[in-house]
């Protein structure tokens, strides 16, 4: 029987730790009515975990928006946003529309992965798993980021081992991988993501240096020769180097490679490049797990389904996360248009806010 471990069989086993995750959140006194444990955010870049709060906190919070609050670019930053203008339908209304727009990409996202998967199987370029490997839930919301962290921890030998992390969008997969690296001193962090990203970032400027359409050089050929211009150095960064493109990963995560050009393409890209990443991602976390370095591999449970490991954990979040997910995004939104401003440092905080979720509005609705 065909195995899907570095280190043996996989147990075949459904563990659920709601309830047990739960009850730690309760024992650390980090959940209550009106507190969630889930407290942490990466800033601009992870819209995740909010604390929701009683009307008494949110009228504190509101009263200390202030400039150097919002210049931080943080959870704070957005939390105050938030409950500043929880109370008002527009922003409720923007911030279903971000939520709507977050699931539909998933479901998007996941349809092209499922698509690309089986058409890569049924060229022989991957194998068909004979079952669906088994993950660890964790509820996200029950726990901090640390904290996730920390069980996971828990879970992996001192050896050397592949790890995989996955989780809708803006359940923290990333800021849970940073969290674990802290943990792990040995441990190196890619994102297949990232990787699909590079290799669109590629496709692209070979488009342009070739003159080809976009669509007619999306070939196998062409999609492993660029997969050949990407490197996983000891760190855990990916380096582009080709097409006249010589970047890092980590210095263009945020910038270049969430250009919306490429964002548009990147489905497409995805859904023919599932062995080629897959290959890449395999070879690479295999080396470092044999070195006795620990490998973190986050994304789409569609993809890294295929990565042979034993140790597989999946971030859930339930419906009150997800709607919480849409206001951090509108938040993020609105504090990215307020920073922008060029008369901000003179200007009424509160009213420049409110012009900037009318801007928003307007463009939105």
């Amino acid at each position: 029987m065909r195995t899907c471990s570095l280190f043996g069989s996989v147990r075949k086993r459904s563990v659920r730790l709601t309830r047990v995750l739960t009850c730690s959140a309760l024992a650390a006194g980090l959940y209550s009515n009106n507190v969630h444990a889930g407290s942490f955010c990466n800033g601009l870049t992870q819209p995740w975990r909010s604390i929701p709060s009683s009307p008494s906190s949110t009228r504190r919070q509101a009263g200390r928006l202030s400039q150097d609050l919002l210049v931080m670019q943080n959870f704070c930053s957005t939390n105050s946003i938030i409950e500043y203008f929880k109370s008002e339908s527009r922003f409720m209304k923007l911030a279903k529309l971000e939520q709507d727009a977050l699931e539909a990409r998933d479901r998007k996202d996941a349809q092209f992965l499922a698509d690309g998967v089986q058409q890569a199987i049924e060229e022989g370029l991957l194998a068909q798993l004979e079952e669906t490997p088994a993950y660890e839930d964790i509820d996200v919301m029950s726990m901090t980021p640390n904290q996730c962290a920390e069980f996971i921890a828990s879970k992996l030998p001192r050896d050397g081992a592949v790890v995989v992390v996955v989780g809708g969008s803006g359940t923290g997969k990333q800021t849970t991988v940073n969290e674990l690296m802290k943990l792990l001193p040995s441990a190196v962090a890619w994102s297949n993501g990232d990787c699909f990203r590079s290799l669109t970032m590629l496709a692209i400027a070979h488009s342009k240096q070739s003159g080809e359409r976009i669509t007619d050089c999306l070939t196998s050929q062409n999609l492993d020769t660029w997969a050949g211009m990407l490197e996983v150095t000891t760190e855990g960064d990916v380096l582009i180097k080709g097409c006249g493109i010589d970047e890092k990963v980590s210095e263009i995560k945020n910038t270049l490679l969430k250009d919306p050009g490429l964002e548009e393409l990147l489905p497409k890209v995805a859904s023919l490049s599932q062995a080629t990443v897959l290959g890449f991602a395999r070879r690479a976390s295999e080396k470092l797990c044999q070195s006795g370095q620990t490998a973190l591999l986050e994304g789409r449970q569609e993809t890294l389904d295929h990565i042979p490991t034993e140790h597989r954990f999946r971030l859930t979040m339930p419906e009150e996360g997800r709607r919480l997910l849409g206001e951090r995004r509108l938040a993020q939104r609105i504090l990215a248009r307020y920073v922008r401003k060029p008369s901000r440092k003179d200007a009424d905080v509160e009213l420049l806010l409110r012009e900037c979720l009318k801007e928003e509005s307007d463009a939105r609705l």
